[in-house]
């Protein structure tokens, strides 16, 4: 009974020692480390550099390489054979160097950080880092809604039967994001989608899939087809400030859709204006010529858009 108390006891005793000794272990310096490791601590495993790569996916020509320009050397390397071998207890130097890396850090900036023992030094460096985290997240989620645009024309694309035809349609409410100027010519509309471009993105470095035009009331009435007094883009997917958010109302709308370049769409407007005074009805607000798809692939049809005019009957 007593041997089996005093064997209890020892137990816990080297199970403390191990504890606080291997707490001390990240306060000693390489050498130290690696007398520790071949003299009185054979009973933790070391890993050859092949263990070490499987185990935090870093390839073995890389470890050789952080071992040459000593940002990550083996804790021994056997004289016979050249063999590297590795202890846990570099495990938490690994995995620091490793996210470095993931943050852009060069290999000198890396051997800086890893010299400096100052919590001050790193909270700046985690902190000037997150921001360019953000700013990176803020860049993928403009590509996101810009890819997601491309995507839902795409998809409204191959949905679409009636091809060249009137039709009355019912529409709900949506908020765009307008610029009011008049545009007369193509250069003038590329102009008016980078300036688009800036208000959604602050940069115009990503292109907005589609843009559409708006054309006054009495432009149409009198059929000044090739006048726009602004461009727009609908404002589900992204943000502006607030003078450039506007309301297209919900109701009904005689409709258009048809393959052709912006320059060509007369004849679609004709055609929907004779199909309203044709049917009685009367024209209640400025008209939307709208890109549904923009044309991908080069070719002659240009790409899919729809004349939308808000009606009633008269």
């Amino acid at each position: 009974m007593k041997a089996s108390f005093f064997i209890f006891i020892l137990k816990k005793f080297l199970l403390i020692f191990i504890i606080f000794a291997g707490a001390s272990y990240f306060d000693l310096s390489h050498e130290e480390q690696r007398s520790d490791f071949l003299g009185n601590k054979w009973s933790i495993k070391k890993l050859s550099i092949g263990e070490i790569s499987k185990m935090h996916n870093v390839s073995i020509k890389m470890l050789r390489y952080w071992d040459e320009i000593g940002l990550f050397k083996p804790i021994y390397i056997d004289p016979d054979t050249g063999y590297r071998y590795y202890s846990t207890y570099q495990f938490h130097t690994l995995n620091f160097i490793i996210y470095m890396k993931k943050l852009g850090l060069s290999y000198a900036e890396i051997k800086e950080h890893l010299s400096t023992q100052d919590y001050e030094y790193h909270l700046e460096l985690f902190k000037k880092h997150l921001e360019l985290t953000n700013k990176k997240i803020e860049e993928l989620n403009s590509i996101k809604e810009n890819l997601s645009g491309y995507v839902d024309g795409m998809e409204e694309v191959l949905k679409i039967k009636e091809l060249d035809e009137v039709t009355v349609k019912s529409y709900p409410e949506t908020k765009i994001i307008l610029i009011k100027e008049k545009i007369y010519s193509r250069i003038e509309f590329e102009k008016t989608v980078k300036k688009l471009e800036k208000i959604i993105f602050g940069n115009p470095t990503l292109l907005l899939p589609k843009v559409s035009l708006i054309i006054d009331k009495n432009n149409f009435l009198d059929m000044k087809f090739d006048e726009y007094d602004g461009a727009f883009i609908t404002a589900e997917e992204y943000e502006a400030k607030k003078e450039f958010i506007q309301i297209l109302p919900a109701g009904e709308y005689a409709s258009i859709c048809f393959w052709a370049k912006l320059e060509d769409s007369l004849p679609f407007f004709i055609k929907i204006k004779n199909y309203i005074d044709e049917h009685g009805y009367e024209v209640k607000g400025d008209i939307i010529r709208r890109v549904v798809a923009p044309g991908v692939f080069q070719n002659d049809r240009g790409h899919l858009g729809e004349i939308r005019v808000p009606i009633k009957k008269k």
